[in-house]
């Protein structure tokens, strides 16, 4: 973080709500009564007793209960209705309620309780009802900063929690097999809806909107998505109601389910979720389901295929039905996108006509529970195939498998060519991996001819590859290769009619000059996070490996520091990149903000010839990190202004943010960030 840094003004409504600290004072109003008692240990039912929460009414599968004129309630009414966590120690028969900075600790059949360690006595001890464990309403309540009230004429036992204004503290996400499930984070339970608004001319996207009672924003006003057809997500708070909306534009109009983690039975706990949470805080999960996009035959000699075309990782089943044999492939909780909504059966059909198939149909099977069908029609009788999934997409592979009958590798002038031979075409899926650097080609539907099948590795070592080693999996039916290289290259696959070429070129930053610039040093360490991690070290750490990757990759690199105790002056370093006549300039740094909600990754440029190094490089960090992308901004930092060249200052996660902070100290996360600039220098170099 660069301190000083301009910054865009927040609205005033999105200021960060003062967080109120409440006294737990217990006098003796702790101990007066709700109602007149009924007598020692005497028992009564309470079924006409309402307990109201926070304004809203708390149902109960067991009813409260009287004991001595004290109202006993389920413990999880407690925990779902103030936002407190309870656990059960089974060996002492105690319930520990925890809530901010209250612990109370209450023990089935004493009249002894404690509250932060502070020994209390209770009227009334906690006992089992029906198999619940039944507290004090009002001594639970009071403890944690509660406001308890007795209203005689309605018989309302009415409880409000102390708290601070309502808030949206943060926003994540992550993609599962059936949904993408988006956490909105809140500062405790609030009042919320969720429903959908077609596209209209002013507004051209499909939404999903999520509306809660009005609260604080502590997330960006808009968050870029592209996940499960989410495009981005907006959010703003209401001038003409007391409410706050977030807003989901998507392609389309979702199919989702919502809900909260103080519903009374939540799907998943907090700590299921993919977000972290501070005491008190609780979340709106709102699941988005994924769509079929397309369905398509693929007449590729040797990888003829039926590709289902899906907007996330499906949750599928594969299956074989009888009179007559077909394969079907179900897409759970998934349903047809609009495009294919309103086709006819004979739309809905790919012909086929080989291997042993005669047609690839789809429909919508099923809705509530949705289930989106695929079903290959056979000409007679069973034919081999096999199913994976690739990225989104499911692949139906027809035919039987395919034997290797060898490899081999060349080396080139400007790199090298691997080579796999089948007899017949070969469409592999390429993954690359750094750390060490490899390239892995996964091979469907193929296994090792002959004494290949026991696996093995080659040792080549040339100036691209140090080896490759081959293994098939005969249960899966793949085959895969995987090669180790000597550093970052541009990889190509081309399919041949006896099987697949892989050519590994030489980067697109060789022979480029680079600096890298790790931000702070010496006695200025940057931003320092709750834990005591100084941002100074952590850029040199990412600048080091940066220049290690790019070195690899044939680059000429300079660094404005190597050392921790260097700090070079704010000028010296644009100066430094001019006077060497460097191609670009990045400037490594991690991010703060009084906020700690102000999360993701940002880069930032001055000159307009700097813009899409900054975007390219941007997009790769995202891809990376998977955090909130912040944006590429515009900024008057000396190390972009002064530098002659295309520069960006890149503010990799905050330092402030928890999530962000996780992220950061995670075991190699310094190297997937220089991994990630370094991906985004090749690609601007590749077109620049």
């Amino acid at each position: 973080m660069l301190a000083g840094n301009p910054r865009v003004e927040e609205p005033v409504s999105r200021t960060a709500a003062h967080r109120l600290t409440v006294a737990i004072c217990l006098v003796a109003v702790l101990l007066t009564g709700l109602v007149p008692a009924t007598g020692s240990g005497a028992v009564a039912a309470a079924g006409d007793i309402t307990l109201v929460i926070n304004g809203r009414v708390a149902p109960s599968d067991v009813p409260p209960i009287l004991v001595d004129g004290r109202v006993l309630v389920p413990i999880r009414i407690i925990s779902q209705n103030l936002g407190a966590e309870v656990e059960w120690i089974q060996a002492t028969s105690a319930v520990v309620v925890r809530s901010g900075g209250a612990t109370v600790v209450v023990r089935v059949g004493l009249t002894q309780a404690t509250v932060n360690g502070q020994t209390v006595f209770l009227d009334v001890p906690a006992r089992v009802e029906s198999g619940r464990t039944m507290v004090p309403i009002r001594f639970i309540s009071q403890a944690l900063g509660a406001a308890v009230d007795w209203r005689q004429a309605t018989r309302e036992v009415i409880v409000n929690l102390a708290r601070e204004e309502p808030a949206i503290e943060g926003l994540s996400w992550e993609e599962t097999p059936g949904v993408a499930r988006f956490v909105i984070v809140t500062n405790g339970p609030v009042r919320y809806d969720v429903s959908t608004r077609a596209a209209e001319p002013l507004y051209p996207n499909d939404r999903l909107l999520v509306e809660v009672d009005k609260s604080v924003l502590n997330i960006p006003d808009v968050i870029h998505v592209g996940k499960a057809g989410v495009e981005k997500i907006r959010s703003y708070v209401m001038e003409s109601a007391p409410l706050t909306r977030v807003i989901f534009d998507c392609d389309e109009a979702p199919r989702y389910t919502a809900w909260a983690t103080w519903d009374p039975s939540p799907p998943l706990g907090l700590g299921d979720l993919p977000a972290v949470f501070e005491p008190g805080q609780q979340a709106i999960v709102v699941e988005i389901q994924y769509k079929v996009l397309g369905v398509e035959y693929v007449d590729e000699p040797g990888a003829e295929r039926v590709v289902v075309r899906m907007n996330g990782p499906a949750d599928y089943r594969v299956w074989e039905a009888s009179d007559p044999w077909r394969v079907v492939v179900d897409a759970r909780r998934a349903t047809l996108g609009q495009s294919l909504e309103g086709l006819s059966n004979a739309q809905r059909t790919r012909p086929i006509g080989e291997l042993g198939f005669t047609q690839a149909r789809f429909a919508q099977f099923n809705v509530d529970p949705d289930v989106a069908r695929v079903v290959l029609d056979a000409a007679s009788g069973p034919a081999p195939y096999h199913v994976s999934r690739e990225g989104n997409d499911l692949v139906i592979y027809l035919g039987g498998t395919v034997a290797v009958t060898g490899f081999g590798y060349e080396t080139l002038d400007r790199g090298g060519r691997f080579s796999v031979w089948a007899g017949r075409s070969l469409r592999p899926t390429v993954t690359r991996s750094s750390n060490p650097e490899r390239l892995t080609l996964h091979f469907p539907g193929v296994l090792l001819a002959g004494p290949l099948g026991g696996g093995g590795t080659v040792t080549y070592d040339d100036q691209v590859v140090a080896s490759v080693t081959y293994a098939q999996d005969t249960q899966a039916q793949a085959t895969t290769f995987t090669l180790s290289l000597k550093g970052p290259v541009s990889v190509e696959a081309t399919t041949t009619d006896d099987g697949v070429v892989v050519d590994l070129g030489r980067s697109p930053v060789s022979g480029k000059l680079i600096v890298i610039d790790p931000g702070h040093g010496g006695n200025d360490p940057g931003a320092i996070a709750a834990n005591g991690t100084r941002e100074a070290n952590l850029t040199l750490q990412i600048g080091l490996k940066l220049a290690d990757l790019l070195r690899a990759a044939g680059a000429d690199v300079r660094l404005t520091r190597t050392t921790a105790a260097e700090n070079p002056d704010k000028y010296a370093r644009p100066q430094m990149a001019n006077d060497a006549g460097a191609d670009a300039l990045v400037s490594i740094h991690l991010n703060a903000n009084y906020r700690s909600t102000i999360c993701g990754s940002e880069c930032y440029y001055y000159q307009a010839q700097s813009r899409p190094l900054a975007e390219t490089i941007l997009s790769h960090l995202l891809d990376e990190l998977g955090r909130p992308d912040g944006g590429v901004r515009w900024a008057d930092f000396v190390v972009t202004r002064e530098a002659r060249m295309p520069a960006c200052l890149v503010e990799a996660l905050y330092m402030s943010n928890p999530t962000d902070l996780a992220v950061i100290t995670a075991p190699g996360t310094p190297d997937r960030i220089a991994g990630a600039v370094f991906e985004g220098l090749e690609d601007y170099f590749a077109s620049h």
